[in-house]
């Protein structure tokens, strides 16, 4: 049985999606609205042979990492900071980068970030809101609350 390896490069309002097989050839790859049901039914087909889904960690991933979670994919969060070099081979467009996260999968050497169970996050990420003295920690707190159901914005 032919295994397959996911990659998702997340963006605001779309993501690419490939999916490899082991043997790195390119088995589907599409820009998809970022709308669950909608991605959910382009890994459809791979269900049964996927070793892993990566997302790229960036500051929407929740929604999506929950929502493949809760569909019973293995998921694993590629920490961006940590992700080897492309070594040449960086192509400056999405679906060469979902294409690589797929294949650090499929080699094992994707470096990953831990997911925090959702109750857990507004204790972990939430404090980080407090200290709004700069964009970025409001925008962190607006997003763990969005995520949680409750859009809080940095004006609060």
């Amino acid at each position: 049985m032919m295994m397959c390896y996911a990659g998702i490069d997340l963006h605001a309002t779309n993501s690419v999606l490939v999916v490899i097989d082991d043997a790195d050839r390119v088995l589907y790859q599409k820009r998809l609205r970022n709308d669950l049901p909608l991605i959910l039914a382009a890994l459809e087909p791979y269900r049964t042979t996927a070793q892993g889904v990566v997302v790229e960690s960036t500051y929407n991933w929740y929604w999506l990492v929950d929502g493949l979670m809760d569909a019973g994919y293995p998921v694993h969060l590629a920490h961006a900071p940590a992700l080897p070099q492309y070594s040449g081979l960086k192509h400056a467009d999405d679906q060469h980068d979902a294409q690589w996260l797929a294949h650090l999968l499929r080699l094992g050497l994707l470096p990953t970030g831990y997911i925090y169970p959702k109750a857990e996050r507004a204790v972990r990420f939430g404090g980080r809101g407090v200290r709004r003295c700069n964009t970025h920690a409001g925008t962190h707190f607006g997003v763990v609350f969005y995520t949680a159901g409750r859009h809080v914005n940095s004006s609060h």
